[in-house]
């Protein structure tokens, strides 16, 4: 019962309404902010699976096709009721309203298909104060960032599309400039080959349309 509501298209409406919602505010089409924010995110998030049960590797606190972690997911939940009740003046959608966070958060966050858990991530975006998603669909100005000063600290929230974009310009610079060297360092090497495999993803699907 619970594999067939995460592959379902009943939810599908839902984050129909949700893609809409950005595309309006942000002046663009809801199959961008699909295609270029949200799709990556998740594919990059759940380890290329798509798996709306998905639980993080090593035992960790995250869930879903986004990769939720609880203290996060509840914030997204807020954020979503914010967004309909305060900045649209309308009724909570009741998909929305039912989210229960006063139990076990993990196992609420993959109760949501993965069609609602991305309809969360996008409403979440629009909401969060640091993040805009005209900004991430153009990469106008973390690119400009990323020409114009030698080096860059970007302190930002978790799936803004950032590493995406990170991985596209490093593509980029190699492919442009043989005296550019790209070294990943992260936390894990793991970690590290996620980034450069993101890299390696971009080109492959570059050559596939060219």
């Amino acid at each position: 019962m619970l594999l067939e509501k995460q592959h379902n298209l009943e939810t599908k409406p839902q984050l129909d309404d949700a893609l809409a919602l950005a595309a309006k505010a942000k002046n663009t089409t809801p199959e961008i902010i699909l295609n270029q924010i949200i799709k990556p995110i998740a594919f990059h998030e759940s380890d290329q699976t798509m798996d709306a049960n998905l639980k993080q590797y090593g035992d960790g606190p995250a869930r879903g096709l986004m990769q939720f972690e609880p203290a996060r997911f509840s914030v997204s939940v807020q954020r979503a009721k914010n967004y309909y009740s305060k900045k649209l003046g309308q009724a909570i959608p009741e998909w929305i309203n039912s989210i229960d966070l006063s139990g076990d958060i993990q196992k609420e966050i993959t109760t949501l298909s993965g069609n609602q858990q991305m309809a969360l991530a996008v409403l979440d975006l629009l909401e969060h104060p640091e993040a805009d998603l005209g900004m991430v669909v153009s990469g106008k100005k973390t690119i400009e960032e990323f020409q114009t000063e030698r080096m860059n600290v970007i302190l930002k929230a978790r799936q803004l599309g950032i590493s995406t974009l990170t991985a596209g310009y490093a593509l980029w610079m190699m492919t442009f400039h043989k005296d550019k060297n790209i070294l990943v360092i992260a936390t894990k090497q793991d970690v590290a080959k996620n980034l450069s495999y993101k890299s390696y993803v971009l080109c492959t699907q570059i050559y596939r349309v060219g």
